[in-house]
């Protein structure tokens, strides 16, 4: 009787959280299934026309080449990179979505060399299109600014947010990575740049799966800030969208209670 008992408080503890992660990978699965059908059915259609083509001059069995134009095989590649975005994007949602404080526990993050580390990953990236990609993090005094946080999601909602701000951003802008501890306040991490810019009304839109804004240029996949986003619902912090500097551009905010972490790595 008392095991009886036991498995039955298990299950009605255990039902929620198992009910919601079903839920998680129906979604998934749901969104995958449906983002990847379009772009998958191009290549194949690319290839397909290919091999037809190949096999009007060389016979089944046979061996031969075929010239193929250097604007096709560049289409082919766009498509395969925006492609394989795609399906990591997904990938980090999901991992996103999952919540695995368990797997990945909360740890005092080195809020400057995560930037950096991200910085360092865009620069050549954002030198092709001659963007000035830089930090502005505030001082921590002596001691570097360390907040708590999962290390593995932080960087994933940085590299995400100057992914985007690249994207948008004309050549010759700038993108600023910025974060840091305020006094008595919460952790937080931002992207700014001087691009287009997002009206106003459009702003709550942004957080959408798959939304992108009408006119927008760029091989975007609407998945980026809701990815941002479910990283900050993990670290129990929130999203502040708006205008940059002097009304230009986009800024992303995350600020989250990651209360100054010390050295040591014990939990809080």
């Amino acid at each position: 009787m008392f095991l009886s008992l036991r498995r039955r408080l298990l299950h009605r503890l255990l039902a929620p959280l198992l009910a919601e992660q079903a839920e998680h990978q129906r979604r998934f699965i749901a969104d995958a299934a449906h983002q990847l059908r379009t772009p998958l059915a191009g290549l194949q259609s690319q290839v397909e026309a290919w091999a037809q083509a190949a096999r009007r001059i060389v016979p089944p069995g046979g061996s031969g080449s075929l010239l193929v134009p250097v604007d096709q095989v560049d289409k082919l590649r766009n498509a395969t990179r925006r492609t394989t975005q795609l399906a990591n994007q997904l990938l980090a949602l999901s991992r996103a979505e999952a919540r695995t404080t368990s797997d990945h526990p909360m740890e005092p993050v080195d809020l400057r060399a995560l930037a950096g580390g991200v910085l360092e990953t865009y620069l050549d990236r954002a030198a092709a299109r001659r963007i000035d990609l830089g930090m502005a993090l505030e001082g921590d005094g002596p001691e570097p600014a360390r907040a708590w946080g999962q290390e593995w999601l932080l960087r994933e909602l940085l590299a995400n947010l100057v992914d985007n701000a690249i994207k948008y951003t004309p050549e010759g802008g700038t993108i600023t990575i910025g974060g840091g501890l305020r006094p008595g306040g919460p952790a937080w991490l931002s992207v700014e740049d001087d691009g287009p810019g997002v009206p106003e009304a459009l702003l709550p839109r942004l957080l959408d799966r798959f939304y992108r804004v009408p006119g927008s240029t760029g091989e975007g996949t609407g998945l980026g800030l809701a990815i941002v986003d479910e990283i900050a619902r993990v670290h129990r912090g929130r999203l502040l969208l708006g205008a940059g500097a002097e009304g230009r551009g986009l800024r992303v905010v995350m600020e989250w209670p990651g209360s100054r972490a010390p050295l040591a790595s014990a939990e809080p």
